[in-house]
């Protein structure tokens, strides 16, 4: 296999996959996403959904009341995606990215 080969797959893999920081500002509240756990008050979560799908994030602290909340894709466009795209069509469906830090703003309503 050439390099260019290896390179082009390489851009193909990682251009799919989008990343986000969440945060809250209350001490202890754990973070989910579609269910799983993540995080503790920050997390970083990474996935490789098409553009315009949405994750269930959930907001929980003992004590306190569970917030939810719909976690999407940004309009900032990934442009390797783009690129990759043009050239093979199906990466289109990944063109959309996370912002860099998505704030939440979960505070806590005691039950």
């Amino acid at each position: 296999m050439n390099i260019a080969s290896l390179a082009f797959i390489l851009i193909f893999i990682t251009s799919c996959a989008s990343t986000t920081i969440i945060r809250t500002q209350t001490d202890g509240a754990k973070i989910f996403i579609d269910n799983q756990f993540v995080g503790e008050q920050s997390a970083v979560y990474t996935d490789r959904k098409i553009a315009f799908k949405e994750s269930d994030l959930r907001i929980e602290k003992e004590g306190c009341k569970t917030q939810t909340y719909t976690l999407q894709k940004s309009d900032q466009i990934d442009y390797l995606a783009l690129v990759g795209g043009i050239l093979m069509v199906v990466p289109t469906l990944w063109i959309m990215k996370y912002d860099p830090v998505t704030y939440v703003p979960y505070k806590c309503h005691e039950v």
